[in-house]
């Protein structure tokens, strides 16, 4: 407003200072839908603009499980009231899942493993400005010592196991090299950590043995998750070692539980099959009796 105002006999005055403060409403019901009505009418539009580009627009807390398997851990571990302070990522490749575990894990350490030495440089390269994570040129297994890691034109895919279903159907070898080969239980004790509380292994058809050779941390309830992945329901000559029944039964009898399954892909043709991961719970953070559903 103007500094002055004139006055009745034609003087000048000061004026008053107009109040700033703005009329809060109070919050009725009415006042709730009114406050949503209005936040869907400014929505509705940029949501079809979305829905006709062909996206989904969807709250990340309103999102079902089985979606977004570290978002679903996130959430578990807050309900269990359970901390992620350690978190192994083997299988590592270039390091697109510990910047995952990063951001979802903001207190957790992160331990990745890539054997493949070209691919480790990427690895190295990619997260040299993330101080919690650190990677190991190394493979995990059932023991310890060397092995032959077999190299294919898909970084994602090279595996000690000649007989990975997706390259067996997919894929031409490319080479073979050495590389270094630890165990869970060893390198739990070389990094002074008490437990991991995430376990992740996609090792392309030799998840089994990299479990194997975490028997004493699973004996000694020292891991919270575990997310591995499968390539099948039903273990078979094709699918040894890489079906979800394999897995279940091996967990089951060192005290974990299944919770749910992520498909990352679905592979057509002669030979169909699909790649997924399943997450398991130790059984002891949440007892026997199931609680409550959540509704999301």
């Amino acid at each position: 407003g103007r500094d002055h105002d004139r006055s009745e006999d034609g003087g000048h005055r000061k004026s008053t200072k107009l109040c700033t403060a703005r009329f809060i409403p109070r919050k009725t019901p009415h006042h709730a839908r009114k406050v949503t009505m209005i936040k869907k009418l400014l929505m509705d539009p940029a949501r079809q603009v979305i829905e006709r580009l062909g996206y989904d627009l969807t709250k990340k807390n309103y999102q079902g499980y089985g979606v977004d398997p570290y978002l679903d851990i996130q959430r578990i571990a807050s309900r269990i009231s359970y901390a992620v302070h350690n978190c192994f990522d083997i299988g590592a490749n270039i390091g697109q899942t510990a910047r995952i575990m990063e951001k979802y894990f903001p207190n957790a350490s992160i331990y990745s493993f890539e054997p493949v030495e070209e691919t480790f440089r990427k690895l190295d390269e990619n997260i040299s400005n993330s101080p919690r994570i650190r990677g190991f040129n190394m493979a995990l297994s059932s023991s310890a010592g060397s092995a032959e890691i077999i190299q294919y034109s898909n970084s994602l895919v090279a595996s000690l196991n000649a007989e990975a279903p997706y390259v067996v159907n997919y894929e031409t070898e490319v080479t073979r090299a050495e590389c270094q080969v630890g165990t869970v239980d060893r390198m739990i004790v070389e990094l002074g950590i008490d437990a991991i509380d995430l376990l992740k292994i996609d090792t392309e058809g030799h998840d089994i043995e990299v479990l194997e050779g975490a028997a004493d941390t699973l004996a000694a309830s020292r891991c919270g998750f575990i997310l591995v992945e499968f390539a099948a329901l039903f273990s078979s000559a094709s699918y040894k070692g890489t079906s979800l029944i394999d897995l279940g039964n091996l967990l089951d009898k060192t005290g974990y539980r299944f919770l749910c399954s992520y498909t990352d892909a679905i592979h057509l043709g002669d030979r169909p099959f699909q790649v997924s991961n399943a997450l398991f719970l130790r059984k002891a953070l949440v007892g026997e009796k199931p609680s409550a559903p959540e509704v999301v």
